[in-house]
This record gives C-alpha cells, structure tokens and sequence, in this order.
C-alpha cells in the first residue's frame, strides 16, 4: 500500500502498488531480510489452495519459524527500524481486515458495514516451531 508521509494510504487506486515497482520489499519469493526498513501494508495476499494466507518468518541460523496465518486481510510488516530506542530489535507482522483509514475510504464501506444483530469474524493466528521441528 502506497501511502503519504504520515502513512495514510494514498486516495483510491492510488494507495496500490505493485511489488514489480518495488522489488526490494518483494517477499512472495523467499529471501532474507537484510537490511530492509519496512513499515508497510501488503495486499492482494494470496492464500494457499485451503484458503489461509501464511506469512513466514525464518531464522536461517537456527531453523526457528515463526507463521503467521489469516484468512483474508492485508499484512502490516515493521521492521522496528524508526523506534526512537531498540530500532531492529524486532519485527512485527499484524494481520488486518482492512487498511489503515479504512473509515474514510470509500472502497471499504461494505467490509466496515455490519447492521444491526449480526457479526463478522476475521480470523488470523500464529504457529512457532522451534530449529529441528
């Protein structure tokens, strides 16, 4: 996701980017990190053939793997690298059901929109397996 310098999505079409433009936050292909500074939104996630969207984490040293699973949504991924103290101490990935400032999108209406008695579920978790598992 495309956004401005306070990392509010661009307006419409916009807000989209395609990772063929910017290679270096390109994961769909696995690749080690690196020196890459990310805060940013993915979207147009593609789930494998049960339906869940995995997002995979792997320590190359250890062998360690951390997954994280959703069905639908787009991903938040922040290296930690613009903390004002302990920058790249940690990585987080955050499932979400929608973009940031979906409120005032209008393309995102009917995925906000619940009437009355009814309810939605987004459902997302995480699975950890430790080197040699």
């Amino acid at each position: 996701i495309r956004t401005d310098p306070s990392l509010i999505p661009l307006p419409g079409e916009d807000a989209l980017l395609p990772l063929d433009e910017r290679p270096g936050m390109d994961f769909r292909t696995p690749r080690r990190l690196g020196d890459a500074v990310i805060d940013a939104c993915y979207a147009d996630l593609t789930p494998g053939p049960d339906g869940r969207i995995e997002t995979v984490l792997t320590d190359p040293a250890t062998g360690e793997e951390l997954r994280v699973w959703q069905y639908g949504g787009f991903m938040h991924v922040f290296t930690g690298d613009t903390l004002a103290r302990d920058r790249r101490a940690s990585i987080a990935l955050e499932p979400v059901e929608t973009m940031t400032d979906a409120f005032n999108r209008p393309e995102h209406a009917a995925a906000l929109a619940l009437e009355p008695g009814r309810s939605r579920e987004f459902a997302f978790g995480v699975t950890y397996a430790p080197s040699g598992t």
